[in-house]
């Protein structure tokens, strides 16, 4: 700069030389901290006499202008600024502008630079230095919120004033919406409606191009905007919206795709083809979130249609049906599409003889008809091509609902015919010589019955379930019976033509093993000994060795049998009336009977006991006992009370006797029997106690000898 030697060093008396405790005089103190202030002044008063001089301006590097002189510093500042005439400013001056304004820094001065801060926050930025962003037109500052800048020009050294220019942007407005979504197929002729602000105007284009250049954009009105084009051709709609006192809105943009079907509804049915009365047309449409609207009276579907897709052809055979439809999207609608269609003859429904009724046997019903072909069913539903075929008579041996249609050989489908046919007598449920869940030996003969005359048994051991439908497929049953060797379900059932097929019989066999069988037999045994000697002993009323009372809160008699039913008044209500009835038992029964007693005794009475009340059997609401009389020939012989189910097994109840009657104790009610001696003029049925002990001894030494015996040859053959 040429003023070098006016560069203030350090100072002659400094404060960091003095000692920490200075031995110096007042005056002599004050005089050393004066001395740098001093020694600074006289510095600076040289510095601003060198300024002054007349080649101070040429010291600092400044070349005078031919019309000011530079003789001195000032005189070269006051140059530079006349050459920096104005401050900074903007091609747009501060206030409110749109949004995406693009501002220019400008100032008059001829090479001067600008230096500039700026926040867009809405804050007051730093003032800008020569260090701080030099601004380039090339790049103007975009005002997209509330902006404050500051700059200022300089140019050789000489800075302008600062300016602050502050904007804020308007609201802008809402880009255009579309009534159709952006990316949807639509049909040719479609009505697009482009909305925006109330009171703003929207520029559009459908040629790609930007609408922001309005030479070439178009202004929406109402919804005269219609998306036209070749079919799958993509048409491309920009529009942005402007007005007074907002910012312009951003473009929008939304492309569609021009159906190729141009009207956007097709049919599954083509049309010109021949259809079926009350056969089905559906509708379909590609066009985005449309809505189809058709008519079938020739009216059109734009204006008066019916929502919907599926049409059903219902007119009269031979005539012409047409169908209008429509594609619409939000109440705009397409192009009409039309499709026509002949509506086939249609054969007469099937007849049937006989035609319907109470059958009192099975009837084979035959169905006619002048079509080619018949279908039928006869549980009930419709029938359809895949139902049965028609051949021969159809056999009606149930409760049937048959309805048949007829084919005609172009494939029309007549009307459903019904014909209802009340079902023939059900054929009794077969019956097995074992009940179910019995466990038997391998090899066991298994036979079947029914009550039914000249009905057919027919069966499976596969799990097969017996219907009537599945007969050829069980097996015939015969007289040789059913050989069980291995665990199996028998499932049975009866059949005669002129009847309904029976109920399904069920019977489980259990199939023991050799060893099982052979154990099973010597338990029997020895329960058969055991039931033997309760019933010699116990099991049966000899006397009148049972003194119990029976019940006398309520007591039932029947005279002519001269049975009795005694209780309380809770298990016998006071309105029941005892009905027995006497009936001869099976002779199943009776060989169970000696099988349970022995060879020597007999059934010598059996009755069929139960309650009434108000016309309807009813049982006991709790333990009753009954009584049955003893006939006098077999006052001293032993007698029991036993129950007899339905498949003729027998219990044997505990039995008191008194005053010639027979009382044992249940709590329902079916078939009861007396049981005694076969030959009572025996007399006194007495047994000494001694001969009895010696018989059970003998028993048992015989039973345990059979036992060895049959150990012993097991033990053999295993051997061998």
């Amino acid at each position: 700069m040429g003023f070098e030697a006016y560069r203030q060093g350090t100072f002659t008396k400094r404060l960091a030389d003095l000692a920490d405790q200075p031995n110096m005089q007042a005056h002599e103190l004050k005089a050393y901290f004066d001395s740098s202030p001093e020694e600074l002044r006289q510095s600076f008063n040289r510095l601003c006499n060198a300024l002054g001089e007349f080649t101070a301006a040429a010291k600092m590097g400044y070349t005078a202008s031919a019309s000011v002189p530079a003789n001195t510093v000032q005189a070269a500042i006051e140059n530079v600024q006349k050459q920096v005439q104005d401050a900074v400013m903007g091609n747009i001056p501060s206030g409110s502008v749109d949004l995406g304004t693009k501002v220019l820094l400008k100032n008059k001065t001829d090479g001067a630079t600008i230096h500039y801060t700026v926040n867009t926050d809405g804050s007051v930025p730093a003032d800008p230095t020569v260090s701080s962003s030099v601004f380039d037109e090339a790049q103007p500052i975009v005002i997209n919120g509330k902006t404050v800048i500051k700059a200022f020009a300089v140019k050789n050294g000489v800075k302008s004033a600062i300016v602050t220019l502050t904007y804020t942007t308007k609201d802008q407005l809402a880009s255009p919406t579309a009534s159709i979504e952006s990316g949807a197929m639509v049909s040719r002729g479609t009505r697009l409606k482009l909305k925006a602000a109330s009171g703003a105007t929207i520029y559009y284009t459908t040629d790609g191009s930007d609408p922001t250049d309005r030479s070439s954009s178009s202004v929406v009105s109402g919804s005269d905007l219609v998306l036209d084009g070749a079919a799958g051709a993509q048409v491309t709609v920009k529009a942005y919206a402007v007005m007074d006192g907002k910012s312009a809105s951003e473009v929008a943009t939304f492309t569609y795709q021009i159906s190729k079907n141009m009207g956007g509804v097709t049919a599954d049915v083509a049309t010109g083809s021949e259809v079926s009365n009350g056969s089905k047309v559906n509708l379909m449409t590609d066009v985005t979130d449309a809505q189809i609207y058709y008519t079938t009276d020739g009216s059109s579907p734009a204006d008066s249609g019916i929502k919907g897709t599926v049409v059903t052809i219902n007119g009269t055979p031979g005539s012409t049906f047409t169908i209008k439809a429509v594609a619409k999207i939000n109440g705009d609608a397409g192009t009409v599409c039309t499709f026509t269609y002949r509506i086939k003859e249609r054969p007469s429904a099937p007849t049937a003889s006989p035609s319907g009724g109470e059958l009192t046997i099975a009837k084979r019903v035959e169905l006619s008809s002048s079509a080619e072909k018949i279908y039928y069913t006869t549980d009930g539903t419709t029938p359809t091509e895949s139902s049965n075929l028609y051949k021969e008579p159809v056999l009606i041996n149930r409760t049937t609902n048959l309805k048949a249609i007829a084919v005609s050989k172009d494939g029309e489908i007549s009307e459903v015919a019904s014909f209802q046919y009340t079902a023939a007598q059900r054929a009794d449920m077969p019956k097995a010589s074992y009940d179910s869940g019995s466990a038997l030996e391998p090899g066991t003969v298994v036979t079947l019955r029914t009550d039914t005359a000249n009905a057919q048994i027919y069966y499976s051991t596969d799990g097969t379930d017996p219907t009537l439908d599945t007969l050829d497929m069980l097996l015939k049953y015969t007289e040789e019976g059913i050989i069980v060797s291995r665990t199996v379900t028998v499932k049975a059932v009866a059949y005669r033509e002129d009847l309904q097929l029976s109920k399904v019989g069920t019977f489980q066999y259990l199939v023991d093993t050799i060893p099982a069988v052979e154990a099973k037999k010597e338990a029997e045994a020895q329960a058969e000994a055991e039931a033997l000697h309760d019933t010699d002993v116990s099991g049966l009323a000899r006397k009148d060795d049972f003194d119990e009372t029976a019940y006398e809160d309520r007591i039932l008699r029947e005279n002519e049998c001269g049975t009795v039913v005694s209780g309380t008044e809770a298990s016998l209500d006071e309105n029941t009336v005892l009905i027995t009835e006497a009936e001869a038992c099976s002779d199943t029964a009776a060989k169970n009977v000696k099988k349970l007693f022995g060879e020597d005794y007999k059934i010598l009475a059996s009755y069929d006991m139960y309650l009434m009340k108000g016309g309807s059997k009813v049982q006991p609401a709790g333990q009753v006992e009954i009584g049955i009389p003893i006939p006098a020939e077999y006052e001293n012989a032993a007698v029991t009370i036993i129950y007899i189910d339905n498949n003729d097994k027998i219990t044997r109840q505990e039995t008191r006797r008194k005053d010639g009657m027979a009382y044992a104790y249940t709590d329902h009610f079916s078939n009861y029997a007396l049981v005694g001696l076969e030959d009572p003029e025996s007399g006194q049925f007495q047994i000494p106690w001694l001969m009895l002990l010696e018989i059970l001894a003998g028993a048992c030494v015989l039973g345990g000898i059979i036992y060895f015996i049959r150990k012993t040859t097991r033990t053999s053959n295993e051997r061998k």
